[in-house]
Formats: structure tokens, sequence, C-alpha cells
């Protein structure tokens, strides 16, 4: 968790392991000033060590969840 307001720069990762595959829920709360706004999600899958934005195949969303 990063609660400080600073310029856009990216903050300290936040690492979590996932042993099970599967969905899992996942909130984000960003801060976004005017013109200012960047959120990055990267993953390591298990045959890579190498970074790699999340696709957006791995994302699904309930409407009944949606702006909570």
């Amino acid at each position: 968790m990063d609660p400080e307001i600073h310029p856009n720069r990216w903050s300290a990762p936040i690492p979590v392991v996932i042993d099970v595959p599967g969905w899992y829920e996942l909130w984000i709360n960003c801060y976004h000033k005017k013109g200012t706004s960047a959120l990055q999600l990267v993953w390591t899958t298990p045959d890579s060590s190498e970074e790699a934005h999340v696709p957006p195949s791995a994302f699904s969303h309930l409407e009944s969840q949606v702006g909570q």
C-alpha cells in the first residue's frame, strides 16, 4: 500500500503468490489527478520469470458488484 500523494511514479511492488489457478477477487484503489493517471498490472507466470502485462482475458467482473 502506498498512502502518500505524489507525482506519477511507480509504487513499490506488492507481491502476491497464487498457488491454485482460478478466479480471485481483486480491488484496486488509485488516485487520479487530472491528466496524470497511470496504472500498470503485471505478473509472472509459472512458465516464465519475466514480468508481463496481465492480459484482458485474465479479467472478468460481476455486474452486481461494479462500483461498490
